[in-house]
């Protein structure tokens, strides 16, 4: 982990870490949070973060329905929640015509990656994905702000649960809660 984070053992010691009841502990924000969030909520050590972290949100205490849950899901993009299959339904067909406009604007999107690699995602991006096996690639940086706005708009008002991290981390995450919770989202509608 000091490794990851580009310090010596000590000094991630002295700043990263606390005992509690003889145990070691990574420390937390104030609000709960892991000291390891970067900027952006996204954990700075996430290739080699320890169980407990694998592990979460499926704690004991982060049950569904949970205030912690709630709390939890504030400061944690990783937290993924569902749609129920009603919204699925309806939102996807919307997302699928809209992302296709877009593409269809200027067909170089489908080709362009930012200089790190990574590429942004949303949870409603990534279940049209893994429902129709298609990916858009909406990210020439002229529309990217346009189509995360009006996803955003979307999500807000269909109630589709929302977050947003690395494609490829999303998907790995979406596809594992999919999976878990009984297979990869389905919907027949054309668009």
């Amino acid at each position: 982990m000091a490794k990851a984070v580009g310090i010596d053992q000590e000094a991630f010691l002295q700043r990263f870490v606390r005992s509690v009841n003889g145990r070691l502990s990574l420390r937390e924000n104030p609000d709960g949070s892991c000291t390891l969030l970067d900027g952006n909520e996204h954990c700075s050590i996430y290739e080699v973060r320890p169980k407990q972290c694998r592990d979460f949100p499926y704690w004991p205490q982060l049950s569904d329905g949970s205030r912690a849950l709630e709390l939890a899901a504030g400061y944690c993009q990783g937290i993924q929640q569902y749609p129920n299959r009603k919204t699925l339904h309806a939102v996807l067909p919307q997302a699928a015509r809209f992302l296709n406009e877009v593409l269809a604007q200027d067909l170089r999107a489908s080709q362009w990656l930012p200089a790190d690699g990574e590429r942004w995602g949303s949870s409603i991006e990534v279940d049209l994905y893994l429902a129709t096996a298609e990916e858009r690639r909406i990210l020439k940086p002229s529309s990217l702000q346009e189509v995360r706005q009006w996803l955003e708009a979307l999500s807000t008002e269909s109630s589709y649960p929302w977050s947003v991290g690395p494609w490829e981390r999303i998907l790995a995450d979406r596809r594992a809660g999919w999976m878990a919770s009984g297979g990869l989202p389905t919907f027949t509608h054309e668009f």
